[in-house]
C-alpha cells in the first residue's frame, strides 16, 4: 500500500510500506525523506463515511497475554491483577503529510515514534509435541501477532473529521496498532535443557550491573535469532522472511517464530520440518563469525534492531553445544 500521497505536478513517489512498518515509520510526528524531499507526517488519512474502528486491547503485565475486544474477560482480571484497557486503531487508509514538503538538503529525518510493542496474540491453548533437540514444538497456521505504537506511552489524539494529530499535552490511551494472522512455530525450551547453567550463562554474558534484570530476555532473544538466522541460511530464505519474539505462556518462556507475511507463506512450517538440520547448523554459523558479541553475519538483522544490544553469539554457541551434547 502507498501510505502517503505524492505532490501534484511531480512524478509519483513510492512511499509504500507494510502496515506493521508503517505504523512506526509513518507515525504522526515522524519525518520521511523521498526524492530529496522531507515530508512531515501530520496524521492519519480518513475517508468520508468510513470510520476507523478503535479496538480495545490489554496486555497482562505478569504473563504477557494479549487480549483484544471480546477476548477481554468481563472481570478485567488476569493473574490476580486488573487489566488496563487501552485502544488502538489501524490506519488502513494511510497517513497524511504536509502538502508542501521541504528540501531535505542532507538532513536526517526525525523518526523517534516507533513500534514499541510486538507481541504474540494467540492461540494460547497449545499442544506441544514431545521434546526434540532442546525444545517442544507447536506449529500453527493461524497464529496472531500484534504490533503497537504507543507514541512513547503518551498515546495519540486525532481530529475525527480530518485525521490530523492534535498536539495535546494530555496522555491518551489511543495508540496505532496492527494485528495479523500468520504461520507460527512456538518453541518451548525443555525443562531439562533450560536448567543447563542458564543462570551462569546470563551472568557471564549479560552482567547484572549493565542489564539490570534484562538478562533473561537477552538470553532468549539471542537463542531465537540464532535459530532464525540459521534457518534463513539453511533454507535459502530472504533474511526478512521470518521474525521472532519471546513471550511467556503458562508461566514459561516461549519462543515464537513467525512468517512476516500476513496470512503466512509456509516458512515457519519449513523450519518445523527441517528443525534437526537447522539446530545442528547453528553452532557452525555462530563460530564462523569473529565479532565480540553480535553483528549482521551472525545474529543481527533489520527486523531485530531494537534487540541488537542484547544479542550474544557466544551464549548461543554454549547453549547449543549443551543441547547437542558437545560441551
Amino acid at each position: 500500500m502507498n501510505h502517503l500521497a505524492f505532490i501534484k505536478g511531480r512524478e509519483p513517489i513510492d512511499l509504500s510500506r507494510d502496515l506493521k512498518l508503517a505504523i512506526g515509520e509513518y507515525a504522526p510526528g515522524n519525518q520521511v525523506i523521498a526524492s530529496k524531499l522531507l515530508f512531515n507526517i501530520d496524521g492519519i488519512k480518513v475517508l468520508k463515511d468510513k470510520k476507523i474502528p478503535e479496538i480495545n486491547y490489554a496486555i497482562c503485565l505478569h504473563c504477557n497475554r494479549f487480549y483484544k475486544d471480546k477476548d477481554i474477560p468481563e472481570s478485567k482480571i488476569c493473574c490476580a491483577d486488573t487489566l488496563e484497557i487501552k485502544q488502538y486503531l489501524t490506519p488502513e487508509y494511510g497517513f497524511i503529510c504536509n502538502k508542501v514538503p521541504e528540501k531535505a538538503l542532507g538532513r536526517l529525518p526525525n523518526r523517534d515514534r516507533v513500534v514499541d510493542i510486538e507481541t504474540f496474540a494467540g492461540p494460547y491453548d497449545m499442544q506441544f509435541k514431545p521434546f526434540i533437540l532442546g525444545f517442544h514444538k507447536y506449529l500453527e497456521s493461524q497464529g496472531s501477532i500484534a504490533y503497537i505504537n504507543t507514541n512513547k506511552k503518551f498515546g495519540y489524539h486525532f481530529d475525527k473529521n480530518t485525521g490530523e494529530s492534535k498536539n495535546v499535552k494530555i496522555k491518551s490511551n489511543l495508540h496505532l496498532g496492527y494485528d495479523f494472522a500468520t504461520d507460527i512455530l512456538a518453541l518451548l525450551p525443555s525443562d531439562i535443557v533450560s536448567q543447563f547453567n542458564i543462570y551462569n550463562l546470563q551472568n557471564k554474558y549479560w552482567p547484572k550491573d549493565i542489564f539490570d534484570g534484562d538478562e533473561n530476555k537477552a538470553f532468549w532473544y539471542s537463542i531465537i535469532f540464532g535459530i532464525i538466522n540459521t534457518a534463513c541460511e539453511y533454507l535459502d530464505l530472504d533474511d526478512r522472511a521470518l521474525n521472532g519474539l519471546v513471550t511467556r505462556i503458562n508461566g514459561k518462556d516461549t519462543l515464537i517464530i513467525y512468517d512476516t507475511v500476513p496470512g503466512g507463506a509456509g516458512f515457519s512450517r519449513r523450519v518445523h520440518d527441517n528443525f534437526s538440520g537447522i539446530i545442528n547448523s547453528i553452532v557452525n554459523k555462530m563460530e564462523k563469525c569473529s565479532c565480540d558479541s553480535s553483528c549482521y553475519n551472525c545474529l543481527r538483522g533489520y527486523s531485530n534492531q531494537k534487540h541488537h544490544y542484547r544479542l550474544n553469539r557466544l551464549a548461543v554457541i554454549d547453549y547449543f553445544n549443551a543441547v547437542l551434547g558437545k560441551e
